[in-house]
């Protein structure tokens, strides 16, 4: 698609060519054509209009990825990336950045842990005998626990 722009520059018009860049690859021209027509738009008698992604990353000397990663940012995010004080692409965690599970904790750590005693007492502590009581009557019943020796009970 082609549109034509004409300014008034001092006492000579020029006349500036809009070209879709979406149209450049299906033009049915010749090499020289293409290659003037390029020449054109180093001068500045052409202007490209709504670039395409690869083009972009090319004029940019960049990958297409990048520009597709850095597209969704909004722009205070971009100026971010720009000043550097946050990554464009966020690092993917490795096995080495997971925590390890308690299968996998070596015989020394397991026997740095807590029992479950002591875990039990902390928690007592920290709610109370009262709101231990609570809770563990709340277990029971959420988890109908309970349920049977209530009815053994009433019988």
């Amino acid at each position: 698609m082609q549109h034509r722009l004409e300014t008034k520059v001092g006492n000579l018009f020029s006349t500036v060519k809009l070209v879709d860049a979406h149209s450049l690859p299906g033009r049915k021209m010749s090499a020289a054509a293409k290659a003037c027509d390029a020449a054109d738009a180093l001068d500045g008698l052409i202007t490209l209009v709504n670039p395409t992604l690869r083009l972009v990353a090319f004029a940019w000397g960049i990958s297409v990825s990048y520009v597709v990663a850095a597209h969704p940012l909004t722009p205070a995010q971009r100026d971010e990336v720009r000043k550097e004080w946050r990554p464009l692409i966020w690092p993917r965690l490795t096995a080495d950045d997971v925590p390890a599970l308690p299968s996998q904790l070596a015989a020394d750590d397991i026997a740095a842990l807590p029992s479950p005693q002591e875990r039990f007492v902390d928690i007592v502590n920290e709610i109370g005998l009262a709101g231990a009581l609570d809770q563990l009557a709340e277990i029971e019943r959420t988890n109908g626990n309970g349920a049977a020796i209530l009815d053994k009970q009433q019988a």
